[in-house]
């Protein structure tokens, strides 16, 4: 016994000098600018006298001596090391459930932190953890953890990326690809090749490198347990670290900034959340883009928002119905990457205790209302920015995760659709999945797993792709008509050949518009040529109105066409501020030869006869 005391000693003395050693050199500079520094730890000073009188209150309430003396030594880290040396005595409780239910069901086999650390415990940790998130190193860390280096060409304007969508769908992922598309839109200095540095303002980070947090998760994993349930309530004052590395980062004018955001209480009019893009657009020299995150098929909700009616009670009618519903496939994505990383489910030999350990889930429990809210709350965001900011830039991130799992009956590689709850169930991204399917099977095929490791992609869509792509159905409608059309007069005894010619060529000048793929729409020199050529083709059936055949109604041709222009001119405000390739002799040129072409066209077809004239107005569909 004295041993196994003696042990335990050991192991929290060494604890306790990991305290604020995160890992990185003591001197170790962040990207942030001096202000930047100030802004992340203002508050840190005043804490400072409350400590104190928060460890005389400690020492008093449990009888320990205070030293009285003038000088007497501080001790930053008081609470941290009272809560080490308490764990380092305990017995916390061990799992005794079912060990397989903890595989599919982990949420079942947690429990709360006052059940694993008792009264005192859950105390001390609230203490330690408030001490831990007003010392200047762990701020330091979470810094030095959410910044990240893009090489390349300095840009003259700095991006502020934030990235909705509800709890666990993946935003942090997403934020890097989001950042790299945002890169093909932004200013640069071709002269200045040092790079950019960007700072992730992310709860999940404040939360990953808290010592103290970790340091009860795995008291929870080593006595058997999943995690511990009510975590993430005990661990709320971690929230302020968020906000004081976004308050630092934009106090930084180099450094860009990306933003993860649920937006759960965008619906709340009193909310501060609703100013919070307004304050964005007034920092200098800064591009707000906004992506989202969303699932392949989120219709239902969507449609949902505009049948209910608006009032207070607004979101309590759409959780009401929509709990009614079956969950949507990325809701349950969700509901499993959020359970995943939430709970531990394998793995649970007890190993010794590691203040910086980084293979840990972090006890957040994912939340249907949760879910619902910031489903919501990041489409009307989205909304808000598209209508008010200043900025237009804004793009979808498309999560097209899907759950599968081995058929164990099948003598090959043969993967089922599984559920959330199901043994084995994994995620794969569905367009690698079926690109694997279709993959000969000729003895290099790689498994599904490595397959998708190295072949899935971010699908990312601006808003401007987005557009484009809604207006080329308004075309694809206008070609179902005319080929109509044809029909009708190819079906006719006596056909009108000029007729017959003219939906030809409006049928031909369309489906050339309507081939243009929105992925072209990513640059700027492709989005110009393509402008060109809608430009042209608009110029011409404005000049058709003139000749032969002004009679014939194209309105709708025209307001479609027009619709194409007014994505394209969404696509080049987009790139604001970058100079195309394309020069303007170039375009002109291009532009005179295709006028010279379709003018030979019309001009052939105003010397045939006239006669469809008489037959009355041709609706041109």
């Amino acid at each position: 016994m004295v041993d196994q005391q003696k042990d335990k000693t050991i192991r929290a003395a060494d604890l306790i000098r990991q305290i604020d050693n995160y890992g990185y050199p003591r001197g170790s500079q962040s990207c942030l600018s001096d202000k930047g520094i100030k802004e992340l730890n203002h508050d840190i000073s005043q804490y400072q006298a409350h400590h104190k009188r928060k460890i005389a209150s400690y020492k008093e309430a449990n009888g320990i001596s205070e030293d009285k003396r003038l000088f007497a030594a501080q001790k930053p880290h008081y609470f941290r090391q009272q809560l080490i040396e308490y764990i380092a005595q305990l017995a916390p409780p061990h799992f005794s459930g079912d060990e397989n239910e903890r595989k599919t069901h982990p949420e079942l086999a947690t429990l709360k932190m006052e059940e694993l650390l008792g009264p005192k415990g859950r105390m001390l940790y609230l203490l330690a953890l408030e001490e831990e998130m007003h010392s200047r190193e762990y701020r330091h860390a979470v810094v030095m953890r959410a910044t990240t280096h893009y090489d390349g060409a300095k840009w003259k304007e700095r991006p502020v990326v934030i990235v909705a969508g509800p709890s666990g769908c993946g935003k942090s992922f997403a934020a890097q690809s989001a950042v790299k598309t945002a890169n093909r839109f932004l200013a640069a200095d071709e002269h200045n090749m040092d790079g950019n540095n960007v700072i992730a303002a992310d709860g999940g980070i404040c939360r990953e490198v808290s010592q103290m947090r970790k340091l009860v998760i795995q008291v929870a994993n080593n006595q058997g347990y999943a995690g511990i349930k009510d975590l993430h309530a005990q661990s709320k004052v971690l929230e302020e670290v968020k906000s004081r590395v976004q308050a630092a980062a934009f106090a930084s004018p180099e450094v860009g900034v990306v933003i993860p955001e649920t937006f759960s209480k965008w619906i709340d009019p009193t909310d501060p959340i609703k100013n919070f893009m307004k304050k964005i657009d007034k920092l200098s020299n800064t591009k707000l883009i906004f992506a989202r995150v969303k699932g392949e098929q989120e219709e239902d909700v969507f449609n949902l928002i505009k049948q209910v009616l608006p009032g207070f009670n607004l979101m309590q009618q759409m959780l009401s119905r929509l709990a009614d519903n079956a969950p949507s496939t990325f809701q349950r994505i969700v509901a499993f990457m959020g359970s995943r990383r939430a709970w531990k489910v394998e793995g649970f030999t007890p190993t010794p205790l590691d203040l910086n350990t980084k293979e840990l889930t972090e006890s957040k429990a994912y939340n249907w209302k949760g879910f619902l809210f910031g489903v919501v709350g990041s489409y009307l965001a989205e909304q808000w920015f598209r209508e008010h900011s200043k900025d237009k830039l804004s793009m979808i991130i498309t999560n097209d995760l899907i759950l599968l799992k081995r058929d164990p009956h099948s003598t090959t590689e043969t993967w089922l659709p599984a559920e959330e709850n199901d043994k084995g169930a994994r995620l794969f991204s569905r367009h690698a999945y079926e690109a694997w399917l279709q993959l000969p099977d000729d003895g290099v095929k790689q498994d599904l797993i490595h397959h998708c490791r190295t072949n899935a992609q971010s699908i990312i869509t601006t808003a401007a792709q987005i557009d484009f792509a809604i207006a080329q159905k308004q075309i694809s409608s206008r070609l179902v008509g005319l080929n109509k059309k044809l029909e009708q007069e190819f079906a006719r005894g006596e056909r009108d050949q000029n007729k017959i010619h003219y939906l030809m060529n409006k049928r031909d000048t369309l489906l050339d518009i309507n081939k243009i793929s929105p992925k072209d729409l990513e640059n700027l020199d492709s989005i110009e040529k393509i402008h060109n050529q809608v430009k042209l083709a608009i110029a011409i059936i404005k000049e058709e109105k003139q000749g032969s055949w002004k009679r014939i109604s194209f309105s709708k041709t025209l307001n479609a066409l027009n619709e194409i222009n007014a994505g394209l001119d969404k696509a080049r405000s987009e790139f604001k501020d970058i100079k195309t390739e394309v020069q303007q002799e170039e375009r002109s040129a291009v532009c005179s030869t295709y006028k010279a072409a379709f003018k030979l066209a019309l001009n052939k077809e105003e010397q045939k006869t006239e006669k469809s004239n008489s037959e009355g107005k041709i609706p041109l569909l």
